[in-house]
């Protein structure tokens, strides 16, 4: 199958641009889980998402938002927007995933953390990608974490030019192993 995707690299590409494009295509669901944000004109992306009827359910790593310099999740609270502050069982675990899933057809993901170090900065990566079927498999694994359920290991589809696998519900090494042997 085919998919239709958009690479972006910072500090090279316009990341930020790239991704106020595809969040102002939202119609009526934004489901995101960002380690942290905390580049305002994204703040208020999402704020502007929220006041014109766009459902925005927000995860972030706990550790992170608790940080004082951090405020971009009490942002979002305050104008309405709900929040989790969350963090994994184990001791050293982190909430890294960063994706947001548009009206569970789009998506992005990367290691493009939505700060201004990472648009002015750092080498980082975007995705953006236009597949249905793999939206909906980011969209239920943040779901999951929202509304408190084990998390699933989705099953890829018959056709998927991808697979996708979550960690901690998956230790990765094999499937890593078996396409580094392949």
């Amino acid at each position: 199958a085919d998919w239709d995707a958009e690479v972006y690299f910072s500090p090279f590409d316009d990341v930020v641009g790239a991704i106020e494009r595809v969040l102002d295509e939202a119609t009526s669901e934004l489901i995101l889980a960002h380690y942290n944000i905390r580049y305002q004109p994204l703040l208020d992306r999402l704020v502007a998402l929220h006041e014109r009827g766009v459902v925005v359910r927000v995860v972030v790593d706990a550790s992170r938002a608790s940080d004082s310099w951090n405020t971009g999740d009490d942002f979002l609270e305050a104008h309405g927007i709900e929040v989790l502050r969350t963090k994994p069982p184990h001791r050293y675990a982190l909430m890294h995933l960063k994706v947001a899933v548009i009206d569970g057809t789009t998506l992005m993901t990367g290691s493009f953390n939505w700060n201004e170090t990472a648009a002015r900065f750092n080498e980082e990566n975007m995705l953006v990608i236009r597949d249905p079927a793999m939206a909906e498999q980011y969209r239920e694994q943040v779901l999951s974490l929202l509304d408190g359920e084990q998390e699933l290991e989705p099953e890829p589809a018959e056709d998927a030019c991808a697979a996708v696998y979550f960690s901690p519900e998956r230790h990765l090494d094999d499937p890593i192993v078996a396409q580094i042997d392949a």
